[in-house]
């Protein structure tokens, strides 16, 4: 029954539980380089970089078959198109498989790969550059980002790669030429899942006559291969299925084990009472027949041979338990193994929060040993503090609130770039190693029964963040003094008769000395804001101010830049006057000053930016909207991170850093506000930062936490 039960699970639960769903969405970003071939030259031109975007969505369904279309769209870095392609596929959801009668054209293979891909096994894959079946081989056992991922490559031998039909754009192509491929193309699949994590190919694309089949000459030499960004994100989904699938099978397979051995007990127990049953039975049948002068040799032997019947079933029985221990023995040593050889620290607790489970890496991290900790408060034996050995309150506990049920998983990765707390656990020798700390509850039937908390040092990984950001900080304050001592010259010298003399062209030159010193200048100092908010050396001047005054005046400065940039910049203040906040006024006006800047060089010309001061419940609020580009979904989840910029940022202005809003966000959150963003693409954005009234004063609102250093 075990065994079935187990079957069952494995072949065919599990398949069903991973099958490719209505709303499947793969999508990546991919670098392009091309090298077209100049026949007047007889050589290259030298390579160009582009951007493609490499994409499959599902599109409907057809008798249970999805309908999956793939795009592969190169454009340049300034949006004009270079070559698209898509194609249907039909996909069967639970194997990945390719199902002939369905899509544009009859295929074999793969979507992206089988799932628990063995080493060494080979798959067939359909590209859609090449559209033809690319029979990948097995080359080596890599490691991506921490994850195990195996490379294939293929020279797609025997087939014939001819994109013909999709380049008729090019002169003579589909009349009197035509275009076939010499592809090189490499995977890097996760195994367990099937993921496709990377791709790269290396491909010449030839000339040839279509009358007589003769190749001419090259027409390109092109590559692609995912962002190293792209590759992160199908890593950590590669990672998350795995980590569902390990725990959907131990929870599975603990539920299957615990039913049987109930199961066995049950009908163990119900032959124990039937043999008793019998057994008093047969008594008292003796009993009467002791009574009875005649019969009772012949009714006694009827008893005995009974009760040898029922001693025999017993002992089958027991048989029986003693082969089902042996099974929970066995599985039970499967399991610890499996919990050994993660290389995390894994810890089980109850519903109360008492260990019931920790593994060897768990053990030699905190120097416990698993007897001594089983059925304790993990409270109390795992201490938690911050960087300033400050206990961490126990509502903030991870555990605690994955227990609580305020987060189904509570995920902390602390290095020194990062603005949330950091933790820090304490060894029984009372040393102490910074974590990234996962803690997920255990749910059956709606009830949280306990959680799994899984952990790692990242000691290294914050002490190599904090070298970065000292060198950082220190290149930055090498750098400032030689560009302070250059902008002093430029100033002086602007001031000379003789340049006002000089031809035109030099002038012209000057201001754009002038003008590069100073984009090198602000980014310096962006760099200094952002290395001593990491290195928490930031000195913070609180002191009661104006709200109302620091905006005003920081818009009036403005309307400069905006009406350089043909910008329409309005003030509106819903509330004449504000209670006084305590915060630094020079880093207030820094933020202010930089979500308006970025409205305004945002924002194409005859726009409109809205600074509004208001209030909003508890709390004082500053609106910066503007009629810009607006940004996407996708890029609203990494705008606060340093040195994020969109493509269209980039483009529209090439010359910012990605540091300001990253410098904003710090500010406003270490003065215990928030700030928040809206977005339309196409119509605009407004930025609303929040800061509350409540407890607002030397005692309440905090100033920005500093360990020394100077102001930014």
């Amino acid at each position: 029954m075990l065994i079935s039960a187990i079957s069952f699970w494995f072949f065919f639960v599990i398949p069903h539980l991973f099958t490719l769903q209505k709303d499947f969405v793969y999508e990546a970003e991919v670098i392009s380089s091309d090298n077209f071939y100049d026949q007047t030259k007889g050589a290259f031109n030298g390579a160009s970089i582009s951007a493609t975007k490499f994409s499959y969505n599902v599109i409907g369904e057809q008798n249970g078959v999805l309908i999956i279309k793939n795009i592969f769209d190169v454009h340049k870095l300034t949006g004009e198109p270079i070559f698209s392609v898509e194609r249907l596929y039909g996909i069967n959801p639970i194997t990945g498989k390719h199902v002939a009668g369905f899509g544009d054209k009859n295929r074999d293979g793969y979507l992206f790969a089988p799932k628990n891909l063995k080493k060494g096994e080979p798959f067939t894959y359909w590209h859609i550059n090449y559209d033809g079946p690319a029979h990948m081989q097995f080359v080596d056992e890599e490691t991506m980002n921490g994850l195990t991922v195996y490379r294939y490559e293929t020279h797609y031998e025997g087939v014939t790669i001819d994109q013909t039909k999709n380049l008729t754009n090019l002169p003579d192509v589909g009349i009197t030429k035509g275009i076939n491929l010499d592809p090189y193309l490499q995977l890097w699949i996760e195994p367990q899942t099937g993921t496709l994590i990377n791709y790269k190919d290396e491909t010449t694309a030839y000339y040839y006559d279509l009358a007589t089949g003769k190749r001419l000459y090259p027409w390109n030499t092109f590559s692609n291969t995912f962002k190293h960004s792209s590759i992160t994100t199908q890593v950590e989904i590669a990672k998350q299925k795995k980590l569902f699938i390990f725990v959907i099978n131990f929870g599975a397979l603990t539920a299957i084990i615990l039913i049987a051995f109930i199961l066995f007990l049950t009908r163990s127990l119900r032959s124990l009472y039937i043999a008793k049953k019998d057994a008093v039975k047969s008594l008292k049948k003796l009993e009467e027949q002791q009574v009875k002068l005649k019969g009772a040799t012949t009714t006694i032997s009827l008893q005995n041979i009974q009760l040898e019947k029922s001693q025999k079933a017993m002992l089958n029985v027991l048989e029986d338990l003693n082969i089902e221990k042996a099974h929970l023995v066995e599985a039970k040593a499967k399991d610890e193994a499996l919990l050994e050889s993660i290389g995390d620290g894994v810890i089980a607790t109850d519903a109360e929060g008492r260990i019931v489970l920790m593994n060897q890496s768990a053990q030699e991290m905190l120097g416990w040993h698993p007897e001594n900790m089983a059925g304790k408060s993990l409270y109390d034996v795992v201490i938690i503090e911050d960087d300033d050995g400050n206990a961490i309150p126990h509502d903030k506990r991870p555990v605690v609130m994955a227990l609580a049920g305020t987060t189904t998983t509570t995920t902390t990765t602390t290095t020194t770039t990062t603005t949330g707390p950091t933790y820090n656990y304490v060894r029984k020798d009372k040393s102490k190693f910074t974590v990234a700390i996962k803690v997920s509850p255990v749910i059956i039937d709606n009830q949280i029964v306990g959680a799994v908390e899984v952990f790692r040092d990242i000691t290294k990984e914050k002490d190599i963040d904090k070298a970065k950001s000292e060198f950082v900080s220190l290149a930055s304050h090498q750098l400032r003094t030689p560009l302070g001592i250059i902008k002093w010259y430029l100033e002086v010298l602007q001031k000379e008769d003789y340049l006002q003399k000089a031809p035109q062209q030099t002038k012209e030159y000057f201001d754009e000395v002038s003008k590069s010193n100073e984009r090198v200048l602000s980014l310096v100092r962006d760099l200094l804001s952002v290395s001593r908010i990491d290195q928490g050396r930031v000195k913070d001047a609180p002191k009661p101010v104006n709200i109302l005054e620091i905006v005003t005046d920081t818009v009036t400065q403005m309307q400069i830049l905006a009406k350089s940039k043909k910008v329409t910049l309005h003030l509106t203040l819903k509330a004449q006057k504000l209670p006084s906040m305590y915060l630094d006024p020079l880093r207030f006006h820094e933020v202010i000053e930089n979500l308006v800047t970025n409205a305004i060089e945002y924002t194409q010309a005859l726009g409109k930016v809205e600074v509004t001061v208001g209030t909003d419940n508890d709390s004082v609020t500053v609106s910066i909207q503007d009629t810009g580009m607006g940004i996407s979904a996708g890029d609203k989840v990494k705008l606060f991170d340093k040195f994020f910029r969109s493509q269209e940022a980039v483009t529209s202005n090439p010359e910012g850093s990605g540091l300001g809003l990253y410098v904003v966000k710090s500010y406003v959150e270490q003065w215990g506000g928030k700030i928040s963003v809206e977005s339309v693409e196409g119509k605009g954005s407004t930025f609303t930062v929040s800061l509350p009234i409540a407890g607002n004063n030397e005692k309440g609102l905090a100033p920005l936490k500093a360990k020394g250093g100077d102001n930014v």
